[in-house]
């Protein structure tokens, strides 16, 4: 299954949807799916849970799955299917091992009334100095990654670390020109309130200049650190 900065499975099931169940997809549009706005963070921190956890159905809903289940049953298999590979998962649903290398995936994102993609990278980083846990799994971090030009901002990277044992969520904006003090404002009360709201700490920062930007190139497999800097 190969994706080319499209998710046919998803596109198809929210038009669907907009069809035969418009109030089921206004919700993903006002709730669910991420958007070039001040959800943005929230929304595309609920999608990488789900696309770690494999599970779609706690990504889009249950009212989503058992209307598409009832309905199109095919396009469901295909929707869970390309899910799973989106999150590194076979046709079994196992999870394949992760590395520290950065992982590229699709970042679905409503644009008006339709879907497009942008690329969202993320990377896992285990414990060596923990002793394995319960079933051989070792506490990790991850750390995320989202690159988008919006029409009013500019380019914007948006670089998350989460801590699994610390249960903390730290957050760098980069932006081409310094963002206005308002928007910095308001970016900072929502990410305070999504934290509070899933029990996570951490702090937010905002860097603007054009060479701190993280570049990810095709032909290399080599990882920015944290300020950005290829290593």
């Amino acid at each position: 299954m190969v994706f080319n900065q499209q998710w046919p499975g998803l596109e198809e099931s929210y038009e669907t949807l907009k069809e035969i169940a418009p109030a089921v997809a206004q919700q993903l549009a006002d709730r669910i799916l991420p958007q070039p706005n001040a959800r943005l963070t929230s929304t595309a921190l609920f999608f990488l849970s789900a696309l770690r956890g494999g599970d779609i159905r706690s990504w889009i809903g249950e009212h989503a799955i058992k209307i598409l289940g009832k309905l199109k049953p095919d396009l469901l298999r295909q929707l869970t299917g390309e899910f799973r590979v989106l999150g590194g998962m076979d046709e079994e649903g196992a999870i394949a091992t992760r590395t520290a290398d950065w992982r590229a995936t699709l970042l679905p994102m409503l644009t008006g009334d339709s879907i497009e993609h942008i690329r969202l990278y993320t990377r896992y980083f285990e414990d060596q100095t923990r002793a394995e846990g319960k079933d051989g799994e070792t506490p990790s971090d991850s750390r995320f990654l989202i690159d988008v030009t919006l029409s009013n901002i500019g380019r914007i990277q948006l670089d998350g670390m989460v801590g699994k044992q610390e249960k903390r969520l730290d957050m760098i904006i980069r932006t081409s020109q310094p963002l206005p003090k308002k928007v910095r404002s308001d970016m900072m009360d929502i990410f305070e309130s999504a934290n509070d709201i899933v029990g996570l700490n951490g702090a937010m920062t905002f860097q603007a200049a054009p060479d701190v930007f993280v570049e990810f190139s095709p032909e290399t497999s080599q990882s920015p650190d944290r300020s950005g800097v290829i290593v």
